[in-house]
């Protein structure tokens, strides 16, 4: 098993964020729910971000198709008319074996580079947490352990450090790989 990088997850209990306050973007910064779907992709503006966005475009649509729930959504932020910030909302599936059936990854996310260090990735952080408050149990999110800013915006949101892993990559295809967490911290996570 290859390793790619290492990986810091953290977790939040989303009934804890049912009494945050809305969170507003104040002008020129706007909110976004996009709800791609099989035959109603992400805009060009999102794809042409990062090819990843399309391949994630295309898991989470089967994914939410297959479990027949519509967890499959991308948070936007734009500036004017210009995406600054996208921030993805998958449901458990294969490449999270720890995840619980109720539970949902924020992930990938991307703030443009004239962007970052306003607090925008935090805020929508804060904004998914009240969100799916309700219907889920966990918002799991993960980082890469040099990524620091985005490491800080995440404690910074009220996410709790839950461990520490690694992606893995049979055959050394990134796609068919999983998000692994350290081996002692799964014998004690149960669920």
């Amino acid at each position: 098993m290859n390793v790619s990088a290492n990986y810091i997850y953290y977790r939040k209990y989303l009934p804890d964020c049912q009494s945050y306050n809305r969170i507003k973007f104040d002008h020129p910064y706007r909110h976004e729910l996009i709800r791609p779907a099989l035959f109603n992709p992400l805009p060009k503006e999102i794809l042409n971000i990062d090819a990843s966005f399309t391949a994630w475009s295309l898991i989470g649509a089967l994914s939410a198709w297959r479990t027949r729930k519509l967890i499959y959504e991308v948070h936007v932020i734009k500036h004017n008319d210009n995406v600054v910030h996208v921030s993805v909302i998958l449901p458990r599936y294969y490449r999270f074996p720890f995840m619980g059936p109720k539970d949902i990854e924020c992930g990938p996310c991307w703030t443009h580079p004239d962007h970052r260090g306003k607090g925008l990735f935090t805020r929508m952080l804060k904004c998914i947490l009240k969100e799916y408050s309700v219907i889920n149990e966990y918002c799991w999110i993960f980082c890469e352990v040099s990524n620091i800013p985005s490491l800080k915006g995440i404690e910074r949101a009220g996410f709790i450090r839950f461990g520490a892993g690694f992606r893995s990559q049979p055959l050394g295809i990134k796609i068919l790989g999983k998000f692994v967490l350290n081996s002692e911290l799964r014998k004690q996570h149960a669920r």
